[in-house]
């Protein structure tokens, strides 16, 4: 990671290849599943249904769901788990890295025609472009995304979190989707 103040030199491109291309949408996709996990997640946590719920929580961004979800775990058990604490953090943190893709400037430098180097630009550093990392924080989002649903459907329906409750299909199947 090299800090940056001129990145406008950098050229804006759509050379990127068929691969990143594809781990950018995926990322983009977990992230908003994610999102939608923590929607659900106070309604779970509150043992209500999605009508009772409404879209209260719909137009909030991650940092104040997160904040939501810890106010209504703290109301209905006490405290937060340390485990659902630490699962909340890691989806601020993955949240961040997120925006570092998905709101970057991306570009290359090129001479005499070809490209020599990719740029992603964040917060006025070079990140650069490795496919491990995207590979990482898309596979990071979809375990994050499993978890939280997992720990707010046992809150839901402590007898059977496997099954979701009336109120909601399943994620699984396309149960109850036309």
């Amino acid at each position: 990671m090299v800090e940056v103040r001129n990145y406008g030199k950098f050229l804006q491109t759509d050379e990127w290849g068929e691969e990143v291309f594809i781990l950018v949408g995926q990322i983009a996709i977990a992230h908003a599943q994610l999102c939608h996990q923590l929607f659900l997640a106070p309604k779970r946590i509150k043992q209500i249904t999605l009508e009772e719920w409404g879209e209260e929580g719909e137009k909030d961004f991650v940092p104040k769901k997160i904040k939501l979800i810890k106010r209504e775990l703290a109301a209905r058990l006490g405290e937060v788990p340390p485990e659902l604490s630490e699962l909340l953090e890691e989806i601020v943190t993955a949240n961040s890295e997120r925006n570092a893709v998905i709101h970057a400037y991306w570009g290359c430098t090129k001479k005499e025609g070809k490209i020599i180097a990719w740029h992603r630009i964040w917060e006025n550093t070079d990140l650069g472009v490795n496919k491990d990392d995207l590979r990482a924080l898309r596979d990071k989002l979809r375990r994050l995304r499993h978890g939280l649903s997992l720990h707010t459907r046992i809150l839901e329906n402590p007898e059977n979190p496997s099954k979701p409750s009336a109120s909601y299909p399943s994620i699984e199947t396309n149960e109850g989707q036309e």
